[in-house]
């Protein structure tokens, strides 16, 4: 699917399921000025918002639509529904001692907290505020997003950042326009009727999958039972190389399954035609279309990610023999 990671305000709750979420403590971002409380929250498949505030864990399927996503979640889940709801009513039960009402405190456990807890919870990352903030809230497309309402338009000026952001949404229609012309999937039969290497090609894709899913879990449960051992020199040389691989692991899982955007697309900084007509064919050299660059890069996201998910595969039988042999010990 072709869409935004970020959705403008009012664009209805439906686009925000799965995400992290931010709008306006009080009102919204028609009325917000820049130093206003935002508060943050996680929606589940069916938009309802869950948040931490001074009444303890909120559910709102409602007071949500003026928001802007600042995090898609979903593809991280290779876009399963379910298994993202389950995480998140394990987490919400898992930790309910922790966000009651009594322990809300506005400066030092608050609706951030809650969020930050829930995304190391499912191995999404380990983020400090300022880190989430500076890789999140500070994107491109949040900015753009927000500046249609905080914008002063007394300023001659005003529209610049909102100009720049016209043409890359012009590019970007360029290239999902080309995409869908150069991609569309070819049948694997070799005549009319037979589509069975059709079908075990997508039985292996949904394999794949399952292999990725399966060895995460493994990952995250070894980080868990490592953390817990007694620290020795072997179990802290494993715990090291299950966290990075872990971590390594988790950011091919994104790449791989994200949406095309206007950030994850490697867009032309100015118009190749344009530039030629000005400055002459000669000054400008030649590009590959972005729908050949888009190609590639997924290719080398693939290789990238059997590698490593075979690395992972060697990391996890080293932690079983270590396991073995300190529970040997004890006994």
């Amino acid at each position: 699917m072709l869409e935004e990671p970020f959705t403008y305000p009012n664009s209805g709750q439906y686009f925000t399921r799965c995400a992290v979420v931010i709008k306006p403590s009080a009102g919204s971002f028609q009325s917000y000025i820049d130093g206003d409380d935002l508060h943050i929250g996680i929606s589940d498949s069916f938009t309802v918002v869950h948040s931490f505030w001074n009444h303890g864990v909120l559910s709102e399927s409602d007071n949500w639509g003026d928001s802007i996503v600042v995090c898609r979640l979903l593809p991280f889940f290779f876009n399963n529904l379910e298994w993202f709801d389950s995480s998140l009513i394990s987490f919400l039960q898992l930790y309910s001692s922790e966000y009651n009402y009594y322990n809300y405190d506005e400066m030092k456990w608050n609706c951030f907290d809650f969020v930050l807890n829930f995304l190391k919870f499912i191995n999404f990352g380990c983020y400090t505020k300022a880190q989430f903030v500076q890789k999140f809230f500070y994107s491109f497309d949040c900015r753009i997003y927000m500046a249609e309402f905080l914008e002063d338009f007394g300023s001659n000026d005003a529209n610049r950042i909102v100009d720049r952001n016209d043409f890359r949404t012009n590019q970007f229609q360029i290239f999902t326009h080309e995409y869908r012309d150069k991609s569309n999937p070819t049948c694997c039969a070799e005549n009319g009727n037979d589509h069975s290497k059709c079908a075990k090609e997508e039985a292996s894709a949904r394999n794949s999958k399952k292999e990725i899913v399966n060895i995460t879990r493994k990952l995250q449960k070894a980080l868990i039972t490592l953390e817990m051992m007694n620290n020795s020199g072997a179990v802290d040389n494993v715990l090291e190389a299950i966290r990075f691989i872990n971590g390594q692991l988790r950011e091919l899982i994104v790449k791989n399954s994200s949406e095309f955007s206007a950030k994850t697309i490697p867009l032309p900084e100015y118009d190749e035609m344009d530039m030629k007509c000005f400055l002459g064919d000669e000054q400008i050299a030649n590009s590959r279309s972005m729908v050949q660059l888009v190609n590639e890069d997924a290719m080398k996201t693939k290789t990238e990610l059997d590698l490593t998910v075979a690395k992972a595969e060697l990391l996890l039988r080293e932690y079983e023999k270590l396991k073995m042999e300190t529970h040997g010990r004890e006994l």
